[in-house]
Formats: structure tokens, C-alpha cells, sequence
């Protein structure tokens, strides 16, 4: 429902402020780097894979020289370097000197986006998607990411991530790959990868395609899912991928607590692969997919449905476990990600605060009592009981409201208040839309608004020449 999760804490009386600070970070453009592990050409080796997708507005676009493919242009290019490092005092975080060290192997990506329109190159549904690989033998490596925006000389490196391969498969860690489609639930032969980091769409079910290295077909295997502590969740996520080519056991086995359990079930026989060798292709709509193909010398894999349409919007842990065994066969963390969350619910401060447009000052105190759990809860009780449609995770009517006060925000702002304060902003959040809005311009009086609802009339007269209009008849 809620982006909570990863909210800031502010002050209980949020400000107008803090509103707007939410507003400028949900502006952010998004850009997505994964890295992915998939079996090599040869017996014991790994592609090291890098998926990545870049929204438009990341970019830097000028006037394009190619005008039949778009007014504007934008080039991105990514280099990925792998290098051999030492064994000793090798960490997941540890930050490596490159310079010294022998390069295992490079790989490069280019491309261009062209929009037709100022509006497209601010769109974070437009995005650049691509990927790289390369290919290397067990081992302890470090590795780099550059990125190049149109004619940057030096680029924008990435911090070094370090990672130890294991033979494919003897890994610690089977590896999970998020997956937003298949092409046949049945009979798997292609599936679209996710491609937004550690990201899933919030309010969609997805699949989890998992690696189960050193596969025993004697053996039952289960997955569950719990939600994690938040908190805990964010001091990890640095760690929380590149760890699985670790052994924990050099590295600590750093586990989120599990704030509640949702799914733990058998993973039925037709769910498991045997002997399909798994290879990334990029398909003709820019989705990045992964073909299966049989092969003798081919791998063990589960492919999971996952019911994320019941899940909050929240941090995330999926574990694969054999019968018998403690450790887990693989595990990967994950977040809810909700590309238009209205700016409000990225803080439950704000989020209750701005219910001052529909509930009384008492109802909002009593919301705000209590732990951030407690207050958490009651807010989501609020809007449960006016969900349309309980039976998904995902509330439309509070969705609507928050999104009519960005939009008050965005259309009726002035230098003297912010739109949802102002009286057509008040009127726009309660009410929606009008059916018909009507512009007058008196000769001898102020500008004059009328909005039409279906049972009812706002007349707004304007106070300055600035935009403010006050409500004087409805």
C-alpha cells in the first residue's frame, strides 16, 4: 500500500516543507544496474552480467542531428571491467585500488534515445535498457562501472564491488533473478527479466527464476517470503547482492529481521527445471529476456510465481530451502517499487497529516498516537476500510487522493501558499475534477473561475495577478 518502509522520519506536525522535499525527490530520474551471474560457455565458468535500464529524464538530451528519428537526442555508453584480485582480506564492502590489479576482462554498451517532444525526455517510462557479460573462471575479483552521458571524457565511475566465483554449480548462493513475465508458465522457454535493480513493480505478481546449485532430485524444496525491518534492510543493501558469491561464512551471515512471514509453500514438481542452460538475448522491444534451452550439461532451476499483488509496499526477503538443510539454497533481498507513488506517501508524517482535507483534527491525532509502527497501522486500517477493491494490496481511492494533492500542488501553487492550501486546490482534492471549467474576464472585476460538478457550482475570483483565486460561492 505504502512506501513507508523507507521513509524518513520527520516532526509530527509535518510542514508544507517537507511536502515539498518530497515532491523534488519523487522527480528523481530513475536508473536501474543489475549484476546477474549465468553459466558460462565452459564447464566451471560464470558470465558476469550487467542489466540496466535509464529513464530518459537521467539523460542529457540536445537537438538531434538525425530529425526522422526525433527533435531530441541523448547517447549513454557503460563500460564494465572485471580484474583479478588478491585473496587476502577480501570483503564485500572492502574498496579495492584497481590500478594495480589484472584486468580479467571488459565489456562495453552504447546507444541513443531520441524523443519527438520536450515532455518525452522527462518521462521515466522512456528508458534505455542494454546489458554486458563477461566471462571468467573461479576466482576472487573486483569490478568497476563506468558511465558516459553524450561526450563526457571521464565518465561516472561506480564504487569497486568485489565478488569471489564459485564453479556455476557449486555456488553458496544460488542465484535469483526477478522475473516480470514468462512465456509460458507450462512450458518456459523465454522469460522478461525485470531489469530495475532490486526492484519489482509494486502490486504485480512477478516470477523468481533461482539457480539451486548442486541439485538433488530426491529432495523437497520449499521457498518463503517475509517482509524485513526496513531499517535493517538499508544498512544491508549494499551488501545484500554481491554477498551471495561469498561464503558467509568469511563474511557473517547477515540476516534482516523478519517483520511478518506471507508465503511458505512447497515448490511443486512441474515448477522445477532440469538440465536447461539459461542465455540472455536483448529482444526487438529493448526487454532484456532469458532464452532456456535443453542441454546435457545444463542446470537446476525453480521457477516461482510470486504473489507480490498481496504484498505491501515494503522490503522483502525470498529464501529457497531443501528439506533437511538450515541454510538456505539461495536467497535474494527485494523492494516494492512504485514508479508514480504520489510524493505524500514517502512519509507517513506527511501522508497523515495531509488527511486534514477529509478528517477532523481529532481522527488525525488519533491516527498519530503512538509508536511509527502503531501510526503505520492505523493509517493503513483508515484506508482498508475505504478500499474498493480489498481483495489486492493496492488502494485506488487513496491513491486518488494523494495524486489530487500533487496535482493541486503542481497546478494551483502561488508565491503565497501551495496549492493544496488554496481554495481551488481544497475543492480539487475533495472533489476531483470538474465536469467543465469556465474562464471570465470582467471588464470592471477580477477574473473569475467557475467549476462544474455534476449536483454542484465553485465560483473562484482572483485576489492578484498571480494566480490566487479565492472561493467566494458554492
Amino acid at each position: 500500500m505504502l512506501l513507508f518502509c523507507i521513509m524518513t522520519s520527520y516532526s509530527a506536525q509535518a510542514q508544507s516543507s517537507d511536502y515539498e522535499r518530497l515532491a523534488r525527490q519523487n522527480d528523481r530520474p530513475a536508473h536501474f544496474i543489475d549484476t546477474i551471474m549465468l553459466p558460462g560457455d565452459q564447464p566451471e565458468s560464470v558470465k558476469m552480467t550487467s542489466i540496466f535500464r535509464i529513464a530518459y529524464p537521467f539523460l542529457a538530451f540536445k537537438k538531434s542531428g538525425n530529425r526522422s528519428k526525433g527533435t531530441f537526442a541523448s547517447s549513454a555508453g557503460l563500460n564494465l571491467e572485471v580484474f583479478e584480485s588478491p585473496r587476502n582480506d577480501l570483503r564485500v564492502n572492502k574498496q579495492v585500488e584497481v590500478d594495480e590489479l589484472k584486468s580479467a576482462g571488459r565489456a562495453s554498451w552504447q546507444d541513443t534515445a531520441y524523443a519527438s517532444t520536450y515532455e518525452q525526455t522527462q518521462s521515466n517510462d522512456e528508458t534505455l535498457s542494454g546489458s554486458m557479460q563477461v566471462e571468467i573462471q573461479p576466482g576472487f575479483y573486483s569490478y568497476l562501472l563506468q558511465l558516459k552521458i553524450n561526450d563526457e571524457v571521464s565518465g561516472r565511475n561506480s564504487r569497486t564491488q568485489n565478488v569471489r566465483i564459485f564453479p556455476y554449480n557449486e555456488q553458496q548462493n544460488g542465484e535469483i533473478i526477478l522475473i516480470k513475465s514468462v512465456d509460458d508458465a507450462q512450458n518456459p522457454s523465454s522469460l522478461t527479466l525485470m531489469n530495475m535493480g532490486e526492484n519489482v513493480e509494486y502490486g504485480k505478481d512477478f516470477y523468481a527464476f533461482v539457480h539451486l546449485p548442486n541439485y538433488d532430485a530426491g529432495t523437497t524444496y520449499s521457498y518463503r517470503v517475509d517482509r524485513i525491518d526496513h531499517e535493517e534492510a538499508t544498512e544491508f543493501e549494499r551488501e545484500k547482492r554481491v554477498s551471495r558469491t561469498f561464503d558467509e561464512s568469511e563474511n557473517g551471515d547477515h540476516r534482516p529481521s523478519v517483520v511478518k512471514s506471507f508465503t511458505q509453500q512447497p515448490i511443486p514438481a512441474k515448477q522445477l527445471l532440469t538440465n536447461v542452460k539459461p542465455t540472455l538475448v536483448n529482444a526487438p522491444s529493448k526487454e532484456l529476456t532469458l532464452q532456456l534451452s535443453g542441454s546435457d550439461t545444463g542446470f537446476a532451476y525453480a521457477l516461482i510465481k510470486v504473489p507480490n499483488k498481496s504484498y505491501p509496499n515494503a522490503f522483502y526477503q525470498i529464501q529457497v530451502m531443501a528439506d533437511g538443510d538450515d541454510r538456505p539454497v539461495a536467497r535474494r533481498y527485494f523492494q516494492s517499487y512504485w514508479s508514480n507513488i504520489p510524493a505524500s506517501l514517502l512519509s507517513l508524517d506527511v501522508a497523515i497529516d495531509m488527511l486534514r482535507f477529509i478528517v477532523d483534527k481529532d481522527t488525525i491525532k488519533q491516527i498519530n498516537s503512538g509508536s511509527d509502527r502503531e501510526r503505520e497501522q492505523k493509517f493503513r486500517d483508515f484506508w482498508t476500510k475505504k478500499d474498493p477493491t480489498p481483495d489486492t494490496e493496492f488502494n485506488e481511492l487513496q491513491a486518488e487522493y494523494y495524486r489530487r494533492i500533487d496535482y493541486a500542488y503542481e497546478e494551483y501553487s502561488s508565491e503565497q501558499q501551495p496549492g493544496y492550501e488554496s481554495d481551488r486546490g481544497k475543492v480539487y482534492i475533495r472533489f476531483g475534477k470538474p465536469d467543465d471549467i469556465k474562464r471570465t474576464f470582467p471588464t470592471n472585476g477580477p477574473t473569475t473561475e467557475v467549476w462544474t460538478y455534476p449536483s454542484r457550482k465553485f465560483v473562484f475570483k482572483a485576489t492578484t495577478g498571480f494566480g490566487d483565486f479565492k472561493l467566494v460561492s458554492n
